[in-house]
């Protein structure tokens, strides 16, 4: 670990928002949900992006927020 983590505010913050983050995912059962797509190609993993989409309209729920997809 870098030294800076202990000394800057900033880099701090990043870190603990990281962690905050980590443990968010691994509480909504994300991490399922990523191992089943390790070693999917790009094409099927666009697809299960896809199929989770529509679950969310299906539920109700706002679109999540745009991101680089694969």
């Amino acid at each position: 670990m870098e030294a800076a983590y202990f000394l800057e505010d900033e880099v701090t913050r990043k870190v603990a928002d990281q962690f905050e983050l980590l443990r968010k995912l691994s509480e909504a059962g994300v991490k399922d949900i990523a191992l089943r797509a390790m070693g999917l190609s790009d094409k099927s993993r666009r697809k299960v992006l896809e199929a989770i989409d529509a679950v969310r309209e299906q539920e109700g729920l706002p679109a999540p927020p745009e991101q680089d997809r694969p």
